[in-house]
């Protein structure tokens, strides 16, 4: 559309038995946004609307306005993910119809999308998504929100990033530390390009941490991101990507 973005869903544990933390994250390169001069800096607003229809319901929408400011011109013609945008929102499991829509408010210009998704329920012995990040606090009550800046994109450059930071959570109720098999598919594959055994600490109520995948194992192109507790058939998994970095020689 006339404003472009990219967006990712991701699933998290809550403190009610019944309903999953529902966790959408959207990217917006500035130059699709319209700035306009604030004495020294630049200023752009949007708006935002998320909608959450379950089947023969009543939607749920939730509408937000935003503001960019940035300090320098060159900021305003950035095309990459430069502008992050993130709604936390408590649903029952389910399926869903989810539109999302998103204005530029001085350009009146916009994009959406409408699509199916399916909330699943987070219960004890599970594990959250796993969401690659650009930085992360690691939670430790179930009643609080997470303090992550997740990155919707998932594109890293080989070449460039050296690790893929990738946050998760598991909601078992015993042990100092949990242990995670976290492994990166290829397309239409069976076997791993790289697989590993990593531990996440308990913090008060749950576990929670930040595993590291270097990205120099992985190769380049549209790979798949598994995690899933060594014993367990509850598996989950996220997409990455991985592109050819400006200075890597071919």
């Amino acid at each position: 559309g006339d404003t472009p973005f990219v967006g990712s869903v991701s699933f998290l544990g809550s403190k009610f038995a019944d309903s999953t933390l529902f966790v959408l994250t959207v990217s917006v390169p500035t130059r699709g946004l319209t700035f306009v001069r604030e004495n020294d800096r630049y200023r752009a607003s949007y708006s935002a609307t998320l909608s959450l229809t379950p089947p023969n319901g009543v939607a749920r929408r939730f509408e937000t306005h935003q503001i960019v400011r940035v300090a320098a011109f060159k900021e305003t013609s950035r095309s990459d993910e430069s502008v992050l945008y993130q709604q936390m929102v408590l649903v029952q499991p389910g399926n869903y119809d989810l539109g999302f829509s998103l204005r530029d408010d001085a350009g009146a210009k916009g994009s959406s999308i409408e699509a199916s998704v399916n909330v699943p329920h987070v219960s004890v012995g599970s594990l959250s998504s796993p969401i690659p990040v650009y930085e992360a606090s690691p939670r430790n009550r179930l009643d609080s929100l997470p303090h992550i800046v997740p990155t919707p994109k998932a594109t890293f450059a080989l070449g460039q990033d050296s690790a893929l930071s990738v946050y998760l959570e598991g909601y078992v109720s015993s042990g100092p530390r949990l242990l995670i098999r976290t492994s990166v598919f290829g397309e239409n594959t069976s076997t791993p390009v790289w697989s590993d055994t990593v531990s996440l600490a308990r913090h008060d109520a749950l576990f929670s941490g930040v595993v590291s995948v270097p990205i120099a194992r992985l190769g380049v192109g549209a790979l798949t991101l598994t995690a899933v507790v060594p014993g367990r058939s509850d598996t989950t998994k996220t997409p990455v990507f991985i592109t050819f970095g400006e200075d890597l020689p071919v």
